[in-house]
Formats: structure tokens, C-alpha cells, sequence
């Protein structure tokens, strides 16, 4: 039998989002431009939620002599490098070149 995942109640928050677009029309695809997402990323529980995932992912980790968290790969020499909108890691990609679609 397969193990269920409770989907979290955080979530429910999206059942209340005003029409809004995703891609703005005549514009090309912008995921920072999204209204969707902009309207997601205001909410609290939507911030509560990814945070707990990245908490649950073991890809942060917290100092707690320093009191902060940081990436488990920061200040790694052999990890540096960027993701993609696709996922993919890639290494020194300049900052106007990280988000394009020619690297997803």
C-alpha cells in the first residue's frame, strides 16, 4: 500500500486568490512579474509553508552558537554555482544570464 501525504493545510490559503494572471498577456513568460505568485508569496502561511519544506529538505541548516541558518552547500568551493527555473545546477553563469529560459 502506497504511504499517503497529507496535503498541508497552508495551503488551502490559495482557494481564496483573486483572478489574477500568471503571465501577463502580450508579455513574455516572467515568473517575478506573476501576479499569482506575487499575490502567494504575501500570504503567511504560503512563507510558513516553504519554509518548512526547506526545514524538512535538510538543504539549510541552523548554527545554533550563531542563531542562523544557511544553505548546506554556502561557502563551498566545490559547490558553487547557480539552479535554473528547470532545476539544473550550473556553475558561473552571470546574474543577467541565471534566470533565462536558455538555461532551463
Amino acid at each position: 500500500m502506497a504511504k499517503f501525504q497529507k496535503r498541508s493545510k497552508k495551503l488551502n490559503v490559495g482557494k481564496f486568490m483573486p483572478p489574477s494572471f500568471h503571465k501577463l498577456p502580450d508579455k513574455d513568460f516572467d515568473i517575478t512579474k506573476s501576479e499569482t505568485v506575487q499575490w502567494l508569496i504575501q500570504q503567511p502561511d504560503i512563507l510558513a509553508y516553504v519554509w518548512d519544506q526547506f526545514k524538512q529538505s535538510g538543504d539549510v541548516e541552523f548554527n545554533p552558537k550563531t542563531g542562523k541558518w544557511k544553505g548546506i552547500f554556502y561557502g563551498d568551493e566545490d559547490n558553487e554555482g547557480h539552479y535554473t527555473h528547470g532545476g539544473t545546477w550550473v556553475r558561473d553563469i552571470p546574474d543577467d544570464e541565471r534566470w533565462g529560459n536558455e538555461l532551463d
